[in-house]
């Protein structure tokens, strides 16, 4: 079943909060733009955006989305969690993790995590992370949490530049999948993980995303605030940085940045 409705999504959802309530559009600017909007209204947690076409969907970085109509997922999730600002950037870690169980779930596919916010197949990108955040001095107000998969899209009707940096499910397995049954497996993936995160014990969520990730021990270079990092993946802090061994030995903590993987050290 690929055509998107509040009831089909609905329809046996085992989660508690997460897509209790489904705002379903055919056409929006953007989930997280339309999220944020209710959750400053006064929107609960786990109230899920969902669009079947995105006007213009939002990356991280202020770069844009590539959101056709009817093959994937474009969903915002609306999360309230009761935790200090600065302990919010491992939201991104656990939500990256739901999202390659729900996919391998689905498909039987093994995405890799490449950190801190996409997720790649075959070294392709085929999903998305952007999370935005309100906060009243220290506290988080709430969370967004945007989340784009690409579920049917067909490559050849997309420039070559995109063809060469991306992938969907369908491209990967020869078939469709369907979108609503990867929905609700996504939903329930990120309730789970988000109950972990509210334990205040981050271990699982690490562990989950090690496995996923396959970056450990990995050489990569890092653009980081117009500066490049060079160092081998130590793995990640309990706050979500990614943690790195300098060639002398130190270690670098960095908390956001492009990473790339080399071969080697130049």
């Amino acid at each position: 079943m690929n055509t998107l409705s509040p009831r089909s999504i609905k329809a046996n959802l085992k989660t508690r909060t997460i897509g209790k309530k489904i705002h379903l559009f055919g056409q929006l600017d953007s989930t997280n733009s339309e999220a944020y909007r209710i959750a400053l209204g006064g929107a609960e947690e786990g109230e899920v955006v969902v669009a079947d076409h995105q006007l213009r969907g939002k990356g991280r970085l202020g770069r844009p989305w590539l959101s056709p109509p009817g093959v994937n997922l474009y969903v915002s999730i609306i999360l309230r969690p009761p935790i200090a600002a600065r302990n919010a950037s491992l939201i991104t870690i656990m939500a990256a993790v739901a999202t390659a169980k729900a996919m391998k779930g689905i498909s039987g596919l093994q995405p890799r995590i490449k950190w801190p916010n996409d997720l790649l197949i075959n070294n392709k990108k085929v999903a998305g992370l952007l999370n935005e955040m309100k906060c009243t001095e220290d506290k988080v107000e709430f969370v967004i949490l945007g989340i784009g998969i690409n579920v049917n899209m067909t490559l050849t009707t997309v420039s070559e530049e995109i063809r060469s940096i991306a992938t969907s499910l369908r491209e990967e397995l020869g078939y469709d999948i369907s979108r609503v049954e990867l929905l609700k497996t996504l939903l329930q993936e990120v309730e789970g993980e988000y109950r972990t995160f509210l334990t205040g014990e981050p271990e699982p969520i690490l562990r989950q995303w090690e496995q996923f990730s396959q970056m450990v021990g990995k050489l990569v270079e890092m653009r980081s605030f117009h500066e490049v990092i060079r160092g081998r993946v130590k793995g990640i802090d309990s706050d979500g940085s990614l943690l790195l061994s300098n060639p002398d030995g130190s270690e670098r903590r960095v908390i956001a940045g492009d990473v790339s993987q080399l071969e080697e050290l130049p």
